[in-house]
């Protein structure tokens, strides 16, 4: 049996991933409803992706098997409380679970409800290295991101080093386009991470590195990515990576931690 995907957000990344998943990308899966403020824009993936339109969050998440948030920090803020515990929950707009509290809270649910909390890696590779790295001691993390400045609402007249600091620190001042340092961040642990955020004119694609240092030795990942045609604002792999996590969750033979 298909698993029931229900969508929260209907914007260009809900529309990239219900399209791969319609075409079998994401496995035995399918979408079955959607939600979002805007009805029209939810009315139009309902008709694309053959689902419902959920009148509120309780109905799309009796509908659902899982359901996958790419729609904003604030959605998981509000809505994910609804979410855990009852179905599995997969979370884009990881940078709200930097939020202790909150993080806390969908944990706790999930594990009393038997269900889980998935974070895809989105626009960054590295993060399976890193994850193995973690079982040992990583002694630093550097994520250095480098965006054209149109995509950080900047204007710079050349290469500029905008922001350096936390992912936690990341995620507040830019919570539309930064979510891989929250997903680096719960990837390296209690890790020190540091985050330098770079906007530069030249840049025509959307760049991530990280470096991780520890008794493991020494990791080094680059991940070039195109930005989505959709949204300049996010990575075309963050859609894809979400649905990678989909088809991993239907998959019998699991490669990878």
């Amino acid at each position: 049996m298909a698993l029931r995907i229900g969508i929260i957000g209907c914007g260009a990344i809900g529309n990239s991933i219900a399209k791969a998943i319609g075409a079998g990308r994401g496995g035995d899966a399918k979408i079955v409803a959607v939600f979002d403020g805007d009805r029209e824009r939810a009315g139009e993936l309902a008709k694309k992706s053959d689902s419902k339109i959920a009148q509120n969050i309780d109905e799309l998440v009796r509908e659902s098997d899982l359901v996958l948030e790419c729609a904003s920090q604030g959605a998981v803020r509000e809505y994910g409380p609804k979410i855990a515990g009852k179905k599995d929950f997969v979370v884009m707009s990881v940078g709200a679970l930097l939020d202790g509290a909150l993080m806390g809270e969908l944990v706790s649910k999930a594990k009393k409800g038997g269900k889980k909390i998935f974070v895809p890696s989105g626009a960054v590779c590295g993060l399976d290295g890193l994850k193995g790295a973690g079982i040992g001691k990583v002694e630093s993390v550097r994520l250095t991101t480098t965006k054209p400045p149109k995509s950080l609402g900047l204007e710079v007249m050349g290469r500029t080093v905008v922001f350096v600091g936390t992912p936690e620190e990341a995620v507040k001042k830019f919570p539309a386009n930064i979510n891989v340092s929250a997903a680096v961040r719960l990837t390296a642990g209690g890790a020190p991470v540091k985050v330098e955020i770079v906007a530069d004119p030249d840049a025509e694609l959307n760049m991530h590195e990280v470096r991780a240092k520890g008794e493991f030795g020494e990791l080094l990942c680059k991940t070039e990515n195109l930005p989505s045609k959709d949204n300049p604002k996010t990575s075309a792999l963050a859609a894809m990576s979400a649905v990678a996590t989909i088809r991993r969750i239907t998959e019998t033979l699991i490669i990878g931690t």
